[in-house]
C-alpha cells in the first residue's frame, strides 16, 4: 500500500506510517514499502509522564478505610433509566440532560486527582446509576462499603438516577475535606457517600448486601442463561 514516505531516522513516527525500508534485495535503496506501527506522536510522548500517571488509576477499590466521594450533581433523574425499565418494567420519560460546561469541569477536577494522585480509584456513573457503580467498584476489589444515608431524595431515585457528569472517587480520609473544598472552588457538586471496608456493601437502614452472594449473581447468570436455567 502507498503512502507518506519518510526517513527512518531522526523523526518519531506516527502509529501506521508507510516508509521507505532497507533491502538486501535492491541495494539497500529502501524501495520497498512497508507500514510500521512504532512510536506515538510527540506530543504524546512529551506527555508520556502524565498519561502513564491516568492510566495508572483503575476503578477497583483498593483498600479498606478510604473515603468515597460523588463529584456532579444528583437530581434521582430517572426517565430512560435502567432501573425504570428492569424494575418498573417502563421505558418512558426523557433521558438525563447533558451540560456540557458542567461536564468539563467535573472531568477536569477529577483529571487533576488523577495526576496528583489524590484519587485511588476513579469510576464513571452510567447504567444503573450510583448503586450499581460502587458495586462494581466493591466487587471488582473484593472490598465492601459502607453508605451513609442519602439526602432528601427517593432513594430509588438517588441510588439508581442516571444524571449525567458524575465520578466515584476513593480518597484517603485525610484528603477527604480537602478535596471538598476544592470542588466547592471550581463550582463542581461533591459529596461523601461512605467508607471502603468489609465484605458487603451497606446501606444505612438496609439490609446488607455480601459481595459473594452479588458476585454469585452477576457471574453466575450468564452462564445459567445458557445453560436454560434462567428465564429470558
Amino acid at each position: 500500500q502507498d503512502g507518506l514516505v519518510l526517513p527512518l531516522e531522526g523523526e518519531r513516527r506516527r502509529l501506521g506510517e508507510v516508509v521507505d525500508q532497507p533491502d538486501a534485495a535492491d541495494g539497500g535503496r529502501g524501495e520497498n514499502r512497508a507500514a510500521v506501527g512504532l512510536v506515538v506522536e510527540r506530543d504524546i510522548a512529551r506527555h508520556h509522564g502524565e498519561v502513564e500517571r491516568l492510566a495508572g488509576v483503575g476503578n477497583a477499590v483498593n483498600r479498606a478505610d478510604e473515603v468515597i466521594l460523588l463529584i456532579g450533581e444528583t437530581t434521582g433523574w430517572l426517565g430512560q433509566s435502567l432501573y425504570l425499565r428492569e424494575i418498573c418494567e417502563r421505558e418512558e420519560g426523557a433521558p438525563p440532560p447533558v451540560d456540557l460546561a458542567a461536564e468539563r469541569r467535573n472531568g477536569d477536577l477529577v483529571r487533576a486527582l488523577i495526576a496528583e494522585g489524590i484519587a485511588s480509584a476513579v469510576h464513571d456513573v452510567s447504567d444503573g446509576g450510583l448503586l450499581v457503580a460502587i458495586a462494581e467498584m466493591a466487587m471488582t476489589a473484593d472490598i465492601g462499603a459502607e453508605l451513609d444515608r442519602p439526602p432528601p431524595l427517593p432513594a430509588h431515585a438517588f441510588w439508581f438516577g442516571e444524571d449525567q457528569g458524575r465520578y466515584l472517587l476513593t480518597v484517603a480520609a485525610g484528603v477527604a475535606e480537602t478535596v471538598m473544598a476544592r470542588a466547592r472552588a471550581a463550582g463542581v457538586p461533591a459529596r461523601q457517600l461512605g467508607l471502603t471496608g468489609g465484605d458487603a456493601l451497606t446501606l444505612e437502614g438496609e439490609r446488607p448486601i455480601l459481595l459473594a452472594k452479588l458476585r454469585e449473581r452477576f457471574e453466575g447468570w450468564l452462564p445459567a442463561y445458557m445453560a436454560g436455567a434462567a428465564a429470558p
